[in-house]
């Protein structure tokens, strides 16, 4: 056998070994894919499990079974129910007005969480993009933590929320995001109560979150007190009047 044919023979079995090692790892990649995602197209699999992801609510990081006693222990009147359902109520409201880069539609929101949303759509409307917030979802709200620091009482109050989310420029071209697919996330709110009014007025000066006496306008500094410390006079505790959502924080 000629040099010429050796090599000829030899290329052909190197081809062949190829090819058999092609449909070897083409066999076990798809079986794989079959085992794993469902189907033996291991792409097809890759996309399936990313719609999943997106449409998976986040997993809220709720303490709501250890601090609820605590707050209730605090204010007998505290309704978890009531503040979930306003909390769960005001971030939609906010994420709508975000996406209308206006206010109009913020009822339940005091002053400084309307700064807050004004200075978001502000910063958007400087850099000339729009955030879009579509079809939310609000998955599951609990209650992440509860403290008392420097006259003020705060509980923070965790979501999972799903929504369609996109960026677009001053033509309406998406920078950033998809109008096709779900994204999921969690917001913290913070949940306040004024204890003390005079500790914390530094703090939140101004804000409109000063408990008062109705007869004679003194501050209310005692945690479910039901008389005035000055005059005298019974207090009716109104916990929605009492308590304000302070702020809100994408995780």
């Amino acid at each position: 056998m000629s040099t010429g044919w050796g090599i000829v023979i030899a290329a052909a079995l190197l081809v062949g070994a190829g090819c058999v090692g092609y449909f070897v790892v083409r066999s076990k990649v798809r079986s794989f894919s079959k085992e794993v995602f469902g189907t033996e197209n291991i792409a097809e699999g890759f996309k399936q499990q990313e719609e999943e992801y997106s449409n998976a609510p986040k997993t809220v990081a709720a303490m709501t079974d250890l601090c609820l006693p605590r707050i209730s222990k605090d204010f007998p009147e505290f309704s978890f129910a009531e503040f979930r359902q306003l909390a769960e109520n005001l971030l939609r409201s906010i994420l709508l007005s975000i996406s209308a880069g206006s206010l109009t539609g913020l009822g339940e929101a005091d002053d400084v969480l309307r700064e807050q949303v004004r200075l978001m759509i502000e910063e958007d409307a400087l850099h000339g993009k729009r955030r879009h917030y579509e079809k939310i979802q609000i998955h599951k709200t609990g209650i992440n933590s509860y403290e008392k620091r420097d006259g003020v009482c705060k509980v923070v109050l965790q979501s999972a929320v799903g929504y369609i989310f996109y960026v677009t420029d001053d033509e309406g071209n998406v920078e950033s995001g998809s109008k096709n697919s779900m994204k999921q996330s969690r917001y913290n709110m913070e949940l306040v109560y004024i204890q003390d009014y005079e500790k914390a007025l530094s703090k939140y000066s101004g804000a409109g979150y000063a408990v008062s006496c109705p007869n004679c306008g003194a501050p209310v500094r005692t945690l479910g007190n039901k008389f005035c410390e000055y005059c005298g006079a019974g207090i009716e505790e109104i916990s929605r009047k009492a308590w304000r959502i302070h702020s809100f924080k994408e995780l």
